[in-house]
């Protein structure tokens, strides 16, 4: 009897003890490694990869020479990484994919905030194979016709202003110097309040860097909207938090020459008003959502250089005028953007715009800076440098001494198919929930009607194998 119930026992004992081990050792193996691949012969997720998503960026599985692969038809397709509740340190990413000839970049998006991403190319068609000297720090990678910088903060500090560099956008632009700028430093008031988050850009020669304001709208929870002051690389070099309404100012002597921004994150619906400054050239970039002028009855003059210039009247205030290089436009509809370059084609060509506007508020959004007016306008992009865009021609970018950008080195290349694995500590990422999205990038793959093909995706969580010691102590928690 005593043998019949110590049996019972030791059953009852074994059954949880299994399970909570087998439980155990599916989300914390004994080599401390999980990895688990995406099948496109099933919709059945595995559960750390997600499958991709949206549905309608993507077209259906086919079967390319006896594989199953997945064909990308948009710029940007998801998926998500879900971390078990036991902690990993690493996490790899194996992608193995086809970019055919005329698609020039793919990217990988990995996830530092909400909708924010790392952007690393994953392979590009004048990267992949260049056999320039190369200096690799991180993800970032300068690639160098000849050899002339050991470092790339070397580089991006002093770059070579008698030679092209070709800058990828996922890269820092290279410090900026204009030779012939003399500050006059002195407090001007802008004409109107920005709503919303902004990008500004400026440039310090021996002079203060003083940029006061008063923020208005709601209180928000403390840290969720910031001003920052960085430096050209993106450096932070001071930050203040302007979640409350209420006066706030940077005053920050002894910066180096050279360019700064300044950014304002704020709620859509929130603004900052009665914007004073020292700073002589200021521009915004891609956005300028004017608020309260701070003068109703004079009109309030900006300069533009880019395209894709349009304005919209958020606010029911009768008709809008505004003047696009004495050509004047009425608007009396609301919420509605006005793409001016309609009424315009040569805004495409032109190097800067002179935009009247009579009423506030107006939002201009177009892909390039605005400035308060024409003494203000600098262009933060040096003259010795150009963006390395999938427009760039073999002959632009022949010109080209340096080359910059975010880029994946563990990549090889059979034909057009490439396989790239990507390695990230997992405490560095974004996470909602214990999920992490990230995305997939091929600028205008959809404009040209394009695909890639997915041929294989794989993650693998990683940390220490589990010791005797981690085990024994796991067997008693169960007991």
């Amino acid at each position: 009897m005593r043998k019949k119930r110590l049996l019972t026992i030791l059953i009852y004992l074994a059954i949880p003890l299994s399970l909570g081990l087998f439980i155990i050792l599916q989300n914390m193996p004994l080599d401390g490694t999980i990895t688990q691949k995406l099948n496109f012969s099933s919709w059945v997720s595995p559960r750390i990869i997600s499958n991709i998503y949206p549905g309608d960026r993507t077209d259906n599985v086919r079967l390319v020479a006896g594989t199953k692969v997945l064909p990308i038809t948009n710029d940007n397709a998801y998926f998500d990484i879900t971390f078990p509740p036991i902690s990993y340190d690493q996490l790899a990413l194996t992608l193995s994919f086809s970019r055919p000839e005329n698609v020039p970049e793919v990217r990988l998006g990995i996830p530092r905030g909400p909708e924010q991403y790392e952007n690393v190319l994953l392979s590009h068609e004048y990267l992949d194979g260049l056999e320039w000297e190369k200096i690799e720090e991180g993800s970032l990678v300068l690639w160098q016709k000849e050899k002339q910088y050991d470092s790339i903060d070397d580089f991006l500090a002093n770059p070579p202003q008698d030679k092209l560099t070709a800058v990828h956008p996922t890269a820092p632009t290279p410090q900026l110097f204009i030779s012939d700028y003399v500050p006059n430093d002195q407090t001007r008031t802008l004409p109107a309040g920005l709503e919303g988050p902004h990008g500004l850009f400026t440039y310090i020669k021996g002079q203060s860097l003083r940029f006061a304001f008063t923020k208005t709208g709601s209180a928000e929870k403390s840290g969720s909207e910031r001003a920052r002051v960085l430096n050209f690389s993106g450096e932070e070099i001071e930050k203040l938090d302007i979640s409350k309404p209420g006066d706030y100012d940077f005053d920050i002597a002894g910066l180096a020459d050279g360019l700064y921004r300044i950014e304002i994150l704020l709620e859509p619906a929130n603004s900052i008003a009665n914007i004073t400054t020292n700073l002589d050239k200021l521009v915004a970039k891609n956005i300028l959502w004017l608020n309260q002028a701070t003068n109703e009855q004079s009109p309030i003059d900006i300069v533009f250089a880019g395209n894709n210039l349009t304005v919209t009247a958020p606010e029911n205030n009768g008709l809008q005028e505004i003047t696009v290089s004495d050509r004047q436009i009425n608007i009396d509809e609301i919420n509605r953007p006005e793409v001016l370059s309609n009424y315009f084609p040569e805004i495409e060509y032109l190097e800067t715009v002179e935009i009247e506007l009579i009423k506030t508020p107006a939002r201009f959004e177009g892909k390039g800076f605005f400035a308060w007016d024409e003494n203000m306008f600098f262009s933060p992009l040096p003259d010795y440098t150009f963006q390395l865009s999938p427009g760039t021609t073999p002959e632009k970018f022949a010109e080209a001494d340096f080359v910059i950008a975010k880029y994946n080195t563990d990549l090889r290349i059979d034909g057009i198919e490439a396989e790239a694995i990507v390695e990230m500590p997992i405490n560095a990422l974004y996470k909602d929930n214990g999920v992490s999205p990230f995305v997939i990038s091929t600028p205008g793959l959809a404009r040209d009607c394009e695909e890639i093909l997915l041929l294989d995706l794989e993650a693998t969580l990683s940390r220490p194998p589990l010791s005797w010691a981690e085990i024994k102590k796991i067997i008693s928690k169960i007991i």
